[in-house]
């Protein structure tokens, strides 16, 4: 069984709290990916107005049987649960930017701070579920 991914800290724990009436119960959250859409971080700072404006918080959380993509509300509060994919049928695809885009979901931009190891690994454990132990990212 992998190891769980991004799971430790309390604003991470908190989402994976909050994510749980939503997860089917006897599931086992195994990583959670938090970004944001429309605009890349990098160029939020220069353009903060136009990002806050725009851009829209997302988390994607994947269990040991299911991936299930939430958008996010005001202060990273998880407001609505978008898609739920099973397991086998969920194909991430990493794109430039530190971008994650699972099945027909929005393209997310990874947070400062999570970086490109949290994204590689997520991506890794939706596209190669029954893979072995994974190295813990960044």
């Amino acid at each position: 069984m992998p190891e769980a991914i991004n799971l430790e800290g309390q604003r991470n724990q908190r989402l994976v709290a909050r994510a749980m009436p939503s997860i089917e119960s006897g599931e086992e959250v195994r990583g959670l990916f938090v970004g944001q859409t429309v605009i890349p971080p990098r160029y939020s700072y220069p353009l903060f107005f136009v990002a806050w404006l725009f851009s829209r918080g997302g988390a994607i959380v994947v269990t040991d049987r299911e991936v299930y993509q939430f958008s996010m509300g005001f202060m990273g509060r998880l407001k609505m649960l978008r898609h739920k994919t099973p397991l086998g049928e969920a194909k991430a695809q990493r794109g430039g930017s530190w971008s994650l885009t699972v099945g027909r979901g929005p393209r997310l931009y990874a947070l400062p701070g999570s970086g490109r190891g949290v994204r590689d690994a997520i991506a890794a454990l939706i596209n190669e579920p029954g893979a072995g132990s994974m190295a813990s990212p960044d």
